[in-house]
């Protein structure tokens, strides 16, 4: 029934499907043979890729603050037992003045000062996805302004604008760090990659822009169904981004597309995607949902089956 649904959705013309599988047949045969070592190579490289990305210099934040944030995400997920105390509360847990009790647990921080004064923003995002709120992040986004005048890095200009074009760098980053860290517990690797060290002051890693302004012409955009900004890609400054990534963050300038709230932070978008294009599904084949992958098992169609019946299981909350 949902292969028939994603075909009459989907693969209308001008998209042509392939043949829908019969019904309870996930696997088919890949297009071009590639052996599981050559799949597994393909995957650790764009693995290793994503993560030099992750840390070096940000759109508004420098290559030490990423590569900071990084190295808190992946320590602390699962892992920090008072993060872990609050998660077994499941949504209980949630609701007032959330921002100020999860920053009051007795976290385990990994990174110097707390993750300079980040940490309790990223073991949020990265244990408590579940109870998060719109309050928090307005509460989230001031504490990233606060931790980052130390640094140097806070907004040249203040504003809700520069306050959550941090906070979604921060988000993002962190987010990406964890599902990095979860590819390699699926396959039952449990050594994790090595960040970089952090990089030494004065080094080539100051974040590409001082404001909202460097980026955008009219700023972002708010939307009532969601907490978080949009980046219009007609908005975007000349030069800012060449003409091939630019077209493809047009895609998300619709504020309910789920991939809007990465636009904020184009570099996080486009290392988010071109991850994508190797892990999941090449760019190119993303809405032919029965249209084999070179070198796949899967198409995106069986993907999203599988998907949808592992979050069941999980009672995944997202």
């Amino acid at each position: 029934e949902k292969s028939s649904y994603f075909k009459t959705q989907f693969c209308s013309p001008p998209f042509v499907a392939s043949p829908v599988p019969a019904p309870g047949v996930l696997m088919a045969a890949p297009l071009v043979e590639v052996s599981v070592e050559e799949r597994r190579a393909a995957l650790e490289t764009s693995n290793q890729e994503l993560l030099a990305k992750l840390c070096s210099r940000g759109d508004f934040l420098s290559a030490a603050s990423r590569t900071s944030i990084v190295r808190e995400a992946l320590a602390a997920t699962a892992a920090c037992p008072a993060c872990i105390s609050l998660h077994g509360e499941g949504k209980s847990a949630g609701g007032q003045d959330l921002f100020r009790r999860i920053d009051c647990l007795k976290h385990q921080f990994a990174e110097p000062a707390a993750c300079g004064g980040l940490g309790p923003v990223v073991h949020a995002v990265a244990n408590q996805q579940h109870i998060l709120d719109e309050e928090w992040y307005a509460a989230a986004a001031d504490r990233v302004y606060d931790a980052l005048l130390p640094t140097g890095e806070e907004p040249k200009q203040d504003g809700r604008d520069e306050r959550n074009a941090r906070l979604a760098e921060v988000i993002e980053v962190t987010a990406l760090a964890v599902g990095l860290r979860a590819y390699y517990r699926a396959i039952g690797n449990h050594v994790l990659p090595v960040p970089p060290a952090l990089p030494q002051k004065g080094s080539d890693g100051e974040a590409r822009f001082a404001k909202v302004a460097d980026l955008s012409t009219s700023g972002y955009v708010y939307a009532s169904n969601a907490w978080g900004p949009t980046l219009k890609s007609k908005t975007l400054k000349a030069g800012v981004l060449d003409q091939q990534d630019a077209a493809f963050l047009s895609m998300f300038d619709m504020s309910q597309h789920p991939g809007s709230k990465w636009s904020p932070s184009p570099s996080c978008t486009l290392a988010f995607f071109q991850w994508g294009a190797t892990t999941y599904v090449p760019e190119d084949r993303f809405v032919k949902f029965f249209t084999m992958s070179p070198g796949r098992v899967l198409d995106r169609g069986s993907m999203e089956v599988v998907a949808a019946k592992l979050t069941g299981m999980l009672q995944c909350s997202f």
